[in-house]
């Protein structure tokens, strides 16, 4: 309140002041309204409704599934192979060199898995 002392030609606004602030922020009517943002809520039972009927259609690999491989190279290119999984390191090296038309030189540095 010293301010008022200092300027106190401002009295006059201070009052719509503290009435919007008072009734934002002390009326309990204004803190039980919910926030809704203009997208889906569900609740945890509708959610899990949800999950349980949808349709289990992920399985397990299987050592004959073909996935597809990334191979990197110094130069910040890549090839992709489409081998199965069960494939050996070696043959995934010698498929890199004979796509890439590389030498006998590669050399594997990373393996990643998402």
């Amino acid at each position: 309140m010293s301010d008022l002392q200092d300027y106190p030609t401002l009295k006059d606004d201070l009052k719509p002041f503290e009435t919007i602030l008072n009734t934002q922020i002390g009326s309990p009517a204004n803190k039980m309204k919910k926030r809704s943002s203009g997208t889906f809520s569900f609740s945890r039972k509708q959610v899990k409704e949800c999950f349980q009927n949808a349709p289990k259609s992920r399985k397990p690999f299987r050592p004959t599934d073909e996935i597809i491989f990334k191979f990197y190279c110094a130069d910040h290119s890549y090839t992709k192979l489409k081998l199965p999984l069960e494939t050996k390191v070696g043959s995934l090296l010698e498929s890199t060199i004979e796509k890439l038309g590389l030498g006998e030189d590669l050399i594997l540095c990373e393996v990643k898995s998402t």
